[in-house]
C-alpha cells in the first residue's frame, strides 16, 4: 500500500470530519519502523481484537471456494479472519469494514504486506450504526461473512448496545449468498435481552440460529481471547449458519467440557448455565409440561418508599405493604389491584429459586410473576414444589450472568395438582427422568 495515498484509500467509505485526526495519527505510525498491530486492537470504543485461532477454528467451518466473495463485518487492525480466509484460499475477492479507520487502513496495510494481496478501495467500508453499514452494504451478496461485529452503536443514535445484533440479522437475511455461510462473534448474553427492544432485535438472531446454525460454540472460543491475554468484558460463543441447511438436521454444539449434537431449535429454547445433553434432556421433558397462567395487566399505579423513609407523619398514607424483593418490603400510597387475592408472587429481582406465598396482604412488585390461588393449600404447595432439586434446578440454569431472573423464566410453573405436596421422587416420576439424569440433577444440587 503506498502509505501516503490516503484519499484513494478512502474512495467507498463513508467518513466523519474526525477522521483527518485519525489520519494524521496512523501516518505517524505508518511511517515508523516495525509497526505492532496490536496496539490497535482495543479502541475507545471497546472493540476487541479477534484471536488468531478462533479466527482459523471459525472460517475452518466456512467453504472458501475459488473466486468466492468474502465480507469481513469488523475486520480490527490485525485483519485475523482475512488472514485465515487467504490461508486457505488466495484466489478471492475480499471485502472489509468497521467502526475505525485506523483498524480499516491497518488491516488493508497487514493484508498486502503478508499476502501481497491489495484489497481494492471500494471495497473498504468505514460505519458507526447499523444505518450506515446497510448503506455501504447495498445490495452486495457474500459467499462468506465473518468477523466479531462491534456490541454497540457508536454513533450515539442509540441508547441499546445491540449493534451486533443488527449486523447479524442483516447480513443472514440480506447480504448472503442462497449457499452462503456466516460466521460471527458474538456475545454470551445474545439469549438474555433485558428489556423490548433489544428483546425484539435478538429474537430476530435466535430465529436464524433455531433453523440455520450448523456449529454453535457457546463460552468455549473465551479460551481463545484467555490464551491471547486479552480480557475482555464479556465472555464470547459464536455460531455458524448456512441458507442451504435442513432445518430438519441437527447441529454441532462445543461447551468447554462437552462436544455433541442437537436440535439447535431446542438448543435455542434452553440456554442453560451448564449446556450438554443430560441437562438439555432434562430441559426437553420439563418443557412438555404445562405451565400455569400468570397474571397480566397488573401493574401497581401508586408511589413506593422503603421502610427506612416510612414514620409518623406518612405512615397514614403509605399503608400499603408491597413485596418489592424476596426479603423487600416496601409501602405504597394505593392498594394494588391484587392486593387483597390469595397469590403467589414470584419476584424478578429474588435470590432464591423459589416464590412467596402471600394470603392476601401484600401486593406485588412490577417485575416477576404472580400467580393467583384458590386457597392457602394451593399456595403453599406451590411454593413447596418450587422447592424441590429439580425446580431447584431448572431456575438455577437460568438465571442471568448478573444473576437475577427474567419474567420468562419465573412464569416457568407446571400446571399440575397443587392438592398435594410434592417431594422429589414425586418430580421425577411425574417427568420420567432416567437414573442418569436423576443423578445430574443431584449432584447439581446439593
Amino acid at each position: 500500500m503506498n502509505t501516503g495515498n490516503y484519499k484513494e484509500l478512502l474512495k467507498g467509505m463513508f467518513l466523519r470530519e474526525e477522521t483527518n485526526e485519525q489520519l494524521v495519527l496512523v501516518k505517524k505510525k505508518l511511517q515508523t519502523s516495525g509497526l505492532d498491530y496490536s496496539m490497535f486492537n482495543v479502541s475507545n470504543i471497546g472493540d476487541y481484537s479477534t484471536p488468531k485461532s478462533l479466527t482459523d477454528e471459525i472460517v475452518f467451518h466456512i467453504d472458501v471456494i475459488e473466486g468466492g466473495s468474502y465480507l469481513d463485518v469488523s475486520v480490527g487492525a490485525d485483519a485475523n479472519f482475512i488472514c485465515s480466509l487467504l490461508e486457505k484460499n488466495k484466489n478471492i475477492n475480499i471485502f472489509i469494514a468497521d467502526i475505525s479507520i485506523i483498524n480499516l487502513i491497518l488491516a488493508k496495510k497487514k493484508v498486502y504486506n503478508e499476502f501481497g494481496y491489495d484489497i481494492p478501495d471500494s471495497r473498504i467500508f468505514l460505519y458507526k450504526n447499523i444505518t450506515e453499514f446497510k448503506k455501504g452494504m447495498n445490495d452486495m451478496k457474500f459467499d462468506g461473512i465473518v468477523g466479531n461485529p462491534p456490541f454497540g452503536d457508536s454513533s450515539n443514535e442509540s441508547t441499546y448496545t445491540n449493534l451486533w445484533a443488527q449486523i447479524y440479522a442483516d447480513c443472514f437475511k440480506y447480504r448472503l449468498k442462497d449457499n452462503g455461510q456466516q460466521g460471527l462473534v458474538k456475545p454470551k448474553t445474545w439469549a438474555t435481552p433485558k428489556d423490548e427492544n433489544r428483546t425484539s432485535q435478538t429474537s430476530d438472531v435466535l430465529d436464524i440460529i433455531k433453523e440455520y446454525a450448523t456449529h454453535i460454540n457457546i463460552d468455549d472460543c473465551k479460551k481463545h481471547f484467555i490464551d491471547a491475554g486479552s480480557k475482555p468484558g464479556s465472555t464470547f460463543s459464536y455460531t455458524i449458519v448456512t441458507k442451504t441447511k435442513n432445518k430438519s438436521s441437527n447441529a454441532e454444539v462445543t461447551t468447554p467440557d462437552n462436544q455433541f449434537d442437537v436440535d439447535p431449535a431446542v438448543f435455542c429454547k434452553n440456554i442453560i448455565v451448564d449446556i450438554n445433553e443430560i441437562s438439555l434432556s432434562i430441559f426437553k421433558k420439563f418443557r412438555k409440561l404445562k405451565m400455569l397462567k400468570k397474571e397480566k395487566g397488573c401493574s401497581l399505579k401508586a408511589e413506593m418508599i422503603s421502610s427506612d423513609e416510612l414514620n409518623e407523619s406518612n405512615k397514614k398514607e403509605f399503608c400499603y405493604p408491597v413485596q418489592y424483593a424476596m426479603t423487600t418490603v416496601k409501602w405504597a400510597n394505593a392498594p394494588h389491584i391484587l392486593q387483597n387475592e390469595k397469590k403467589v408472587i414470584f419476584p424478578n429481582q429474588n435470590t432464591k429459586n423459589y416464590p412467596l406465598y402471600d394470603s392476601g396482604e401484600y401486593a406485588p412488585a412490577n417485575r416477576g410473576a404472580v400467580f393467583i390461588v384458590k386457597s392457602d393449600l394451593e399456595g403453599k404447595n406451590i411454593v413447596e414444589f418450587c422447592k424441590t432439586k429439580l425446580m431447584n434446578f431448572i431456575i438455577s440454569q437460568q438465571r442471568f450472568h448478573h444473576g437475577l431472573l427474567n419474567t420468562a423464566v419465573v412464569s416457568n410453573i407446571p400446571d399440575i395438582d397443587y392438592t398435594k405436596t410434592w417431594k422429589d421422587d414425586d418430580v421425577y416420576t411425574l417427568l420420567d427422568l432416567t437414573k442418569e439424569e436423576i443423578n445430574y440433577i443431584e449432584t447439581y444440587i446439593r
